[in-house]
C-alpha cells in the first residue's frame, strides 16, 4: 500500500486574484453570500485555481472557512464525500 499524497500550497505566483492589492482579502472569508460570490468570480481567472482546489480538498482544517478555488466551505465538503464515496467504490 503506498502513502497518499497531499497537495501542497499552491504556488504564489502574484497573479492571484486574492493577492491584489486593489481586492479587499476579507471578501474570501466573508459569510455574504453577494461577497462569496464575486470571491468565486474572481477565483474563476487565477491561474493557481486548481493547486487551490487540491489543497482546499487536501486540508479540510486549514481551509475550513472561506473562499477556495471559487468553492464554498458547503461545497468543499460535498466534494470531499463524493470522493471518499467514489475511493470505496473502486
Amino acid at each position: 500500500m503506498t502513502a497518499a499524497t497531499v497537495a501542497p500550497y499552491p504556488p504564489i505566483t502574484g497573479s492571484e486574484p486574492c493577492r491584489q492589492a486593489d481586492t479587499d482579502p476579507d471578501l474570501w472569508f466573508s459569510n455574504d453570500p453577494m461577497d462569496q460570490a464575486e470571491a468565486a468570480e474572481l477565483c474563476r481567472t487565477c491561474p493557481v485555481k486548481t493547486q487551490c482546489l487540491a489543497y482546499a480538498l487536501d486540508h479540510p482544517k486549514d481551509t475550513e472557512f472561506g473562499t477556495w478555488a471559487a468553492t464554498t466551505p458547503e461545497q468543499r465538503r460535498s466534494l470531499r464525500r463524493k470522493f471518499a464515496r467514489k475511493d470505496t467504490t473502486s
